[in-house]
C-alpha cells in the first residue's frame, strides 16, 4: 500500500497509466512476499519440497489474471475518487 500510494502521490499528471503501474507495483510486492513465503513454509517448516516451477504455477500463474483485473478496477475507481476531490 505504501508503495502503490507514493508512486500515485508523486505522479504530476495523474494519468490512468500511473495508476495501472502503481497498482501492479503493489501487486509485484504483495505476491514476491507471499510467493516468498510459501516457499520458504513448504521447503523448511512443513518438509514438503516444493520447486520453483510449482510455486511459480501456483502462487502467480493461476492467480494473478484475476488480481490484474482487480488492478485495473482500481486504478480507473482511485483515478474518478480523486479526480472527485473525494482524497
Amino acid at each position: 500500500a505504501w508503495l502503490t500510494g507514493k508512486i500515485i502521490e508523486t505522479s504530476p499528471d495523474g494519468s490512468l497509466a500511473r495508476y495501472v503501474a502503481a497498482c501492479l507495483a503493489g501487486l509485484a510486492v504483495v505476491y514476491g512476499c507471499g510467493m516468498a513465503y510459501v516457499y520458504v513454509i513448504n521447503n523448511f517448516y512443513l518438509g514438503t519440497p516444493l520447486g520453483l516451477w510449482p510455486l511459480i504455477l501456483y502462487c502467480f500463474l493461476l492467480a494473478v489474471p484475476g488480481d490484474i483485473v482487480l488492478c485495473l478496477l482500481a486504478a480507473v475507481l482511485g483515478r474518478k475518487i480523486r479526480r472527485a476531490g473525494v482524497i
